[in-house]
């Protein structure tokens, strides 16, 4: 994949801004289109004023997050803080005839949140179970509301949105769980403290001062990539707590139907509004939570 430069981006959308050139260069096409067809009507320039502010002032991360989005991956926990993941093994070697050391490492990083997991994970299957078993409750409790005599159409039309916000934050949370899961698996502990013990050992074996910094620099990285993965599993672990928890919730909901057609008008609305405002409310609290601690401050 192509890096797009910030730069060049920049130039574009100063001289040939006006069709839209820039758009096509990030790979925008449909934006691209939208800039001729603005041009024949005169209004192009609006956008292009726009785009060279933009371009002008976004940062360079920024500008890599969201149009060379394969050079980044998940984001550590923590409020101002970002660390990028490294997968691959980290060779050491002395390059040199004349001993000079070097260790080379190669950065492949974590997929953006919603980039699909590989078909053979058995860990992205069971989550894709849960979300059919979500959608499947949604329908059902749809479907329950939608013929039964006893609740008013009106309730109906106001709970249907509840219903569909509260299911999509819970679809929400399995798949953010699922990408966690992922990168625990293609990160296994026991495969990262092999690798700082074999550089510890190696580091114990030279003579050479310089070598030895270099191991031990390599060893501090491997060691706070074993911290971050050791958040994702605590993580992992609370978000599928959360999970169980919000499907039972859905499970209770089917039932509590038909304990609500029995209630009047007025309280089958206020018994419906508690059922979805208050835990969808909670819901939204922590998925709050969850993404100010992969945010930049």
């Amino acid at each position: 994949m192509n890096k797009k430069e910030k730069l060049t981006t920049l130039l574009f959308t100063i001289f040939l801004g006006h069709w839209g050139i820039h758009r096509f260069y990030l790979g925008e096409k449909g934006r691209g289109v939208l800039y001729i067809v603005a041009f024949f009507f005169g209004l192009s320039w609006i956008l292009w004023l726009i785009d060279i502010i933009h371009f002008s002032t976004i940062k360079q991360r920024d500008f890599d997050w969201k149009y060379n989005p394969h050079l980044f991956g998940k984001r550590a926990r923590g409020k101002g803080f970002r660390n990028e993941l490294f997968f691959n093994n980290f060779s050491v070697h002395i390059q040199t005839p004349n001993g000079t050391w070097q260790a080379k490492q190669q950065k492949e990083y974590l997929h953006k949140p919603n980039e699909t997991y590989q078909e053979h994970s058995t860990l992205a299957q069971k989550g894709k179970t849960v979300l059919k078993k979500v959608s499947q409750l949604r329908k059902e409790i749809l479907d329950k509301l939608h013929h039964s005599k006893q609740i008013d159409n009106s309730i109906v039309r106001d709970i249907k949105p509840m219903v569909d916000k509260y299911v999509s934050q819970v679809k929400e949370l399995i798949e953010r769980q699922i990408r966690l899961e992922h990168i625990i698996q293609r990160n296994q502990m026991s495969n990262i403290n092999t690798k700082i013990n074999n550089l510890k050992q190696k580091a114990s074996e030279t003579n050479s001062h310089q070598v030895k910094y270099e191991y031990q620099t390599t060893v501090a990285k491997l060691e706070k990539q074993r911290e971050t993965i050791q958040e994702f599993i605590d993580e992992s672990e609370m978000l599928q707590l959360r999970i169980d928890s919000h499907v039972v919730s859905l499970e209770q909901i089917k039932f509590d139907l038909f304990r609500v057609e029995s209630l009047t008008f007025d309280e089958q609305r206020k018994e419906f509004t508690k059922m979805f405002e208050e835990k969808s409310a909670d819901l939204s609290n922590y998925l709050s939570v969850l993404k100010e601690s992969y945010d930049e401050s």
